[in-house]
């Protein structure tokens, strides 16, 4: 298995804040391959643990709908019985006080719309849009100050962006790209697809798929999973992003399709990972849905 480096650094006295997060050699995140594969794909999916079970969030290829499975184990989700919840793509879902909120992007408006439901499987009532023109929307809390923060891909350059909120309901403040103070890498100089943020250790960081197009490089058409702290006082990138995660296994490969993408990082029992999934880019191609542990 391939790691790539993932470490952080603690302040050496009491009373001082932690040092930001690095990465480094010392501690890594390791590919443990594909958990499975669907004929209709994982399309930009999201996941939560509710009661024990694993609800996997996503829409089929072929669907402008998005779906629930619910399965006690990650892996028992390939066969569970898919539930459709919401129009549109690209979901993402949180659960705030016994109330459902999901989000999902409805593709001849470019917008995402807010739906909400008192159960994980609706029925769900759309509510409105969050006012942006933004795709691969993905909402998370922040414990430390108590607002959501929203990550998403902007339609008009499709970079990655940032939004806040107080509530799920909006008003959603957006602070615009966190990579625009910075110059954008190669690798991820096209598309940074589905950003999604996560918590973790005290910490800010933001997902990300990056892809330079099919360009004439040696690497061109290569997608890839990449990381980066946030700056939480400017919500920008601290630094240049990381490339975790790369498709260099058959399954990450299949029809052609060099790309991997939705990384969605999870505390469970396991420890802390990465959920992602293979990019067909195509119908009839039965897509992997992979997963890399966060090593301590």
């Amino acid at each position: 298995m391939k790691k790539f480096a993932l470490g952080f650094l603690v302040a050496l006295s009491s009373g001082c804040e932690l040092q930001p997060a690095v990465f480094t050699s010392e501690d890594a995140v390791s590919d443990r391959g594909e958990l499975f594969c669907l004929d209709q794909g994982v399309n930009e999916f999201d996941m939560v643990v509710r009661d024990g079970d694993y609800l996997l969030f996503s829409h089929e290829f072929d669907t402008a709908n998005t779906i629930v499975r619910r399965s006690p184990t990650v892996e028992g989700l390939a066969n569970a019985k898919p539930v459709p919840v919401i129009p549109g793509r690209f979901p993402t879902v949180i659960e705030v006080d016994g109330r459902w909120h999901a989000w999902a992007y409805d593709a001849q408006v470019g917008k995402t719309d807010h739906y909400v439901a008192d159960k994980w499987d609706g029925p769900y009532v759309r509510k409105d849009d969050v006012g942006l023109r933004a795709a691969d929307w993905h909402v998370r809390r922040n414990p430390d100050d108590g607002f959501y923060y929203a990550t998403y891909k902007s339609i008009d350059n499709l970079y990655a962006g940032i939004a806040r909120a107080p509530d799920p309901a909006g008003p959603w403040q957006d602070f615009g790209g966190i990579f625009d103070h910075l110059p954008r890498a190669g690798w991820h100089d096209f598309e940074e697809a589905d950003p999604a943020i996560f918590f973790y250790k005290g910490r800010a960081f933001v997902l990300f798929a990056g892809w330079n197009s099919r360009s004439g490089r040696p690497d061109g058409g290569l997608q890839r999973i990449g990381v980066v702290e946030l700056d939480m006082q400017r919500l920008r990138a601290k630094d240049q992003a990381v490339v975790l995660l790369e498709p260099r296994q058959a399954w990450q490969r299949r029809g052609g399709s060099t790309k991997v993408f939705n990384p969605v990082f999870m505390e469970t029992p396991q420890g802390p990972r990465i959920f992602y999934s293979h990019n067909p880019s195509a119908r009839d191609i039965c897509a992997g849905f992979g997963v890399a542990d966060v090593v301590k």
